[in-house]
């Protein structure tokens, strides 16, 4: 287990999705990478809202698990991108996106009040964090900001 100091870290993580993915472009466009990361935190929230029991939530593992590493491949995918065109404009953060925040923080602290939810979400999120973990090492080490 990450442990509960990381679960800190990874509600920062996920409930900062679209203000970090402001900071990178797309291969296509910044726009596209901020889209694709508010569908895949509305995906999570619409999972997460499914879940009142602890069985639910076990059910749910194997899709919130994928949903969790989709989100990280498009957030490294966008940092990637940001570090190769630094030159690169910031948009502006779009009006939904703290309204998607919003809600996805509800859900995790609701599913993390039930019996065992804290641990199974934690379970689910940590081969995806630990991706996310080691691709800000390899940055750091490259001298590039992790920001």
């Amino acid at each position: 287990m990450l442990g509960r100091m990381n679960v800190i870290w990874m509600y920062h993580s996920f409930l900062l999705i679209v203000l970090i993915l402001c900071c990178g472009c797309g291969s296509r466009s910044q726009e596209d990478f901020q889209r694709d990361g508010q569908r895949i935190a509305i995906a999570i929230t619409q999972e997460l809202q499914k879940i009142h029991s602890r069985d639910e939530l076990a059910t749910a593992g194997p899709q919130l698990t994928k949903l969790f590493d989709d989100l990280v491949d498009v957030m490294m995918a966008a940092r990637q991108y940001h570090h190769q065109h630094p030159w690169t404009e910031i948009a502006e953060l779009p009006r939904d996106a703290e309204q998607v925040n919003v809600r996805l923080q509800s859900e995790l602290a609701r599913v993390c009040r039930l019996e065992g939810g804290r641990d199974a979400l934690e379970k689910y999120q940590e081969p995806s964090l630990i991706r996310l973990d080691a691709f800000q090492k390899r940055l750091k080490a490259a001298g590039l900001s992790v920001h």
